[in-house]
């Protein structure tokens, strides 16, 4: 649903298959006024249409897709993505940039196509650009050990039991990559207990 400044609904959407289906974030090109938006059907191969328009997108494996609205609502490109979308944020390019599970995609604006991907190890769940030098700045959690880019990151040793063996709590990150999906660095936090990095919000400077 996109709202005016008064608060009062310009217009609404609807994506749907099927199967249960689930919108997962919504972000806003602040230069063009385009609409992005994640969603996923809960089962594959289902056919997910959009709105009234009744256009009809079916995918063989993965139910994750994202599209791109204009800013009078109207459906511009419908793209199925490999991996689980928590988060977007567009870049300077306009560019729709994606994160979430082992994923980190760029998605042209214009055609909806993957031009940067990387895998992301442990889990990634919040994305924000950084316009002091037009980077990506990712969280999420981990258990164990970890690398991105030239950092290696350990989760905290919880407990060790009678025979010596073990355990690592689940830690929360904050990593840097630049705007080719390029890791630059990471850090972590976390205490004994299990712990998230979660949402992260824009660097404007």
């Amino acid at each position: 649903v996109k709202y005016d400044a008064a608060g009062t609904a310009a217009w609404a959407r609807t994506a749907g298959s099927t199967s249960n289906d689930y919108a997962t974030s919504v972000c806003v090109d602040e230069t063009h006024g385009a609409v992005y938006f994640s969603g996923f059907a809960q089962q594959t191969g289902q056919q997910v249409v959009f709105g009234s328009s009744g256009l009809p997108y079916t995918w063989s494996g993965s139910g994750v897709y994202v599209a791109r609205y204009s800013p009078a609502g109207d459906l511009v490109w419908v793209q199925q993505e490999s991996h689980y979308v928590t988060q977007a944020v567009t870049n300077a390019a306009g560019d729709v940039c994606v994160v979430g599970g082992g994923g980190l995609s760029v998605l042209d604006a214009t055609s909806g196509t993957t031009v940067h991907f990387t895998t992301v190890p442990g889990t990634a769940t919040g994305i924000a650009f950084n316009a002091l030098d037009n980077s990506l700045l990712l969280s999420g959690y981990f258990n164990g050990t970890i690398t991105i880019g030239p950092s290696t990151l350990t989760s905290v040793l919880s407990a060790v039991d009678s025979a010596g063996h073990s355990s690592r709590s689940q830690d929360g990150f904050v990593a840097q990559y630049d705007n080719l999906c390029a890791p630059l660095f990471a850090v972590s936090m976390g205490g004994p207990l299990g712990d998230d990095a979660f949402l992260l919000v824009n660097v404007r400077g």
